[in-house]
């Protein structure tokens, strides 16, 4: 299971839908557009004897494409835990969940 202590991957979030969730980004100099956001939480800080906590991450699962797909392959659809570091504005992809290849149609 992956920590908020662990290392993440930088990516570039190049849209978001509604200026919020994520829709298009590049990882390892490959795009993919979000089909589907799966879940959505937040992350805060400030412990269990704080009366003020502060939220640290917008956290999203997602399930992407990867583009551009060769007509003659089926899309490689995989799915990711990404986040939205707000103190510093960077996102970054925390897991890569699974892969799997949908059928074209004939």
């Amino acid at each position: 299971m992956t920590t908020a202590d662990t290392q993440s991957d930088y990516i570039e979030m190049y849209r978001r839908r509604y200026n919020y969730f994520p829709q298009t980004f590049r990882w390892h100099g490959q795009t993919f557009h979000v089909q589907t956001v799966e879940r959505c939480w937040t992350k805060t800080s400030g412990g269990l004897l704080s009366r003020i906590r502060t939220a640290e991450r917008l956290c999203f699962r997602v399930r992407a494409v990867a583009l551009p797909s060769p007509a003659d392959q089926p899309p490689q659809y995989s799915t990711f835990d990404i986040y939205q570091d707000l103190l510093a504005n960077t996102w970054h992809l925390e897991r890569q969940l699974g892969q799997c290849n949908a059928q074209r149609k004939p």
